[in-house]
């Protein structure tokens, strides 16, 4: 094929429009993916949004512009036979993009690049853009150009639209490593308080903590029926609270012999407000540390000499690396992590601008997610 199917986004405001493109062309480093499956991020409407308004996220790619990063697919062309990937291999594309030449870069830092930016999504650079130029097209479009490194193999029972989830789980996982709790296991009597734990962040964190061994795990959001859901997935194992049942670190303290948690993963979303995330921070024990993964909706009054007295962290996660997706596609393989509860809702690509509008309608919150299948 010399052309593809391709929705771009053309006009802010306007919606995308399907077109026909030329198959990207391939770097000497390279893969073009065939794209079985692409997960809609279910706040791609503000997203799009802000390409209008230029808010909020400054290094948007320049359009006309496409979208999408949690591509599954199968590898079409690849340019190195080296790379360990060959055509026909199933894999998820890690879309976690870096200039290779900075600090950080040279370091093995790959979230700290100085131009880091996500391949179908946006960046956090000034430079992002020489990325999207050299990698333009997201997965909503019938082929994909990435990295060869950035291609993660699927396991073998696993779906294309299973995989839309990988990177959600990756960086869960990058959060929990963050926090304390990593693939060395849960010490006994480890707790882990997920603020927002129904959302496709937060309900991605909880399985991935179940599959490290955490052996009490605290969830918080405002939805009973979805917490109750999230709660028997782990009985036992899973305690939920209820918003308006009263404040966080109450919740967090009395579930902790009165201590607070050692770890935290603020999963609230960016519309969220910051007394959520700041009744959290309190929740913690002396040494304690939170991670935030969404950012949140307002600023967060923190008393400093508390935070420093009690050697309190607070740290920001952005997306995931791409040894924490191939972690996460090996504890699927191994059974350890159970993604039987999760379910997708499919829509053709010619269905791209009525399934962004769908995937912000959420009343299974993270169980479900809308996936395009070109």
């Amino acid at each position: 094929m010399d052309t593809m199917r391709v929705a771009r986004l053309h006009s802010p405001g306007q919606g995308m429009v399907l077109e026909d493109v030329p198959v990207p062309v391939m770097g000497g480093n390279d893969a073009v993916v065939a794209v079985e499956a692409c997960g809609l991020v279910p706040n791609i409407d503000q997203i799009l949004a802000r390409v209008a308004a230029r808010a909020g996220y400054p290094h948007l790619p320049r359009l006309p512009a496409g979208f999408g990063f949690n591509i599954a697919g199968i590898v079409h062309r690849v340019s190195d036979p080296a790379s360990g990937h060959a055509i026909g291999d199933r894999v998820f594309v890690s879309p976690a993009l870096s200039c290779g030449i900075c600090e950080a870069c040279t370091d093995g830092d790959l979230q700290d690049c100085a131009n880091f930016a996500i391949l179908g999504y946006f960046g956090f650079g000034a430079h992002a853009q020489a990325l999207f130029d050299a990698y333009p097209h997201g997965g909503y479009s019938q082929f994909v150009v990435a990295p060869a490194a950035n291609l993660v193999r699927l396991p073998d029972k696993t779906s294309f639209e299973q995989a839309t989830r990988f990177g959600y789980l990756a960086t869960a996982l990058s959060c929990l490593n963050k926090a304390g709790l990593n693939m060395a296991g849960a010490p006994a009597g480890r707790v882990v308080l997920i603020n927002g734990i129904t959302g496709t962040i937060g309900l991605s964190t909880c399985l991935v903590a179940l599959a490290l061994g955490a052996t009490r795990i605290l969830g918080t959001g405002r939805q009973t029926k979805l917490l109750e859901k999230v709660a028997s997935l782990a009985p036992g194992r899973i305690t939920t609270h209820n918003f308006s049942d009263g404040p966080i670190s109450d919740f967090a303290r009395a579930h902790s012999a009165g201590l607070g948690v050692p770890c935290v993963v603020d999963c609230l979303g960016p519309g969220a407000p910051g007394a959520l995330m700041q009744d959290a921070i309190y929740g913690l024990r002396r040494g304690g540390c939170l991670v935030n993964v969404n950012g949140i909706g307002s600023p967060v009054a923190l008393d400093l000499k508390w935070m420093q007295s009690q050697q309190i962290r607070l740290l920001g996660n952005n997306w995931c690396t791409h040894e924490d997706v191939r972690t996460v596609s090996d504890m699927v393989s191994a059974g350890r992590l159970d993604l039987s509860a999760l379910s997708t809702v499919s829509f053709a690509l010619a269905e791209i601008n009525s399934a962004i509008i769908k995937a912000a309608d959420r009343p299974l919150g993270g169980f479900s997610i809308a996936v395009i299948i070109p």
